[in-house]
């Protein structure tokens, strides 16, 4: 929050805007622990060809942009969880 805070990092993204595609991402992914955040993440991956996405689960390594390309994700490692 800090970084958003400070603008460091922006956010230029509107629900109201994707809400279609998330809602079908949330059908999609429905049979899945996938949040409302987690589909956010994807319609942005979806809309950024370099972007990376930051997870701590690691359900959402299955979720894909348009359905059939990997998200690359930035994921804490998961070995050195208690």
């Amino acid at each position: 929050m800090e970084l958003l805070d400070r603008d460091v990092i922006h956010v230029p993204f509107s629900y109201a805007h994707h809400a279609g595609r998330i809602n079908e991402l949330m059908r999609t992914y429905s049979d899945l622990p996938v949040s409302f955040a987690d589909t956010c993440l994807v319609r942005m991956a979806e809309l950024c060809d370099d972007g990376r996405a930051f997870a701590v689960d690691s359900d959402f390594r299955v979720c894909q942009k348009h359905g059939r390309d990997p998200i690359p994700v930035l994921m804490p490692d998961e070995q050195s969880s208690p």
